[in-house]
């Protein structure tokens, strides 16, 4: 059991860190997106969708380790209608 929480542990925090890219280069794209030239706007979308890979990878290797991150449908419904009221 101690094994399988230090793995928990190292994932969440690899988990955490490509979240935080993720949120950086969103953040570069809306505080730049003006001045960019399209080249630079794709290949910052490029980069934000390899982060997003990341974070998937990172939760699909927490499921293999027993943590299972699979919210139900309802959970899901539930918090697009709530995030959708600010979009």
């Amino acid at each position: 059991m101690r094994e399988e929480l230090i793995v928990l542990q190292e994932e969440l925090g690899e988990l955490a860190m490509a979240a935080l890219e993720m949120q950086q280069r969103v953040s570069k794209l809306v505080r730049f997106e003006k001045i960019m030239d399209e080249e630079s706007r794709k290949n910052n979308i490029e980069r934000i969708q390899s982060e997003w890979a990341d974070v998937v990878s990172i939760i699909v290797m927490l499921n293999k380790h027993g943590l299972e991150l699979v919210p139900s449908d309802k959970v899901l419904m539930e918090k697009i209608a709530r995030v959708s009221k600010y979009l």
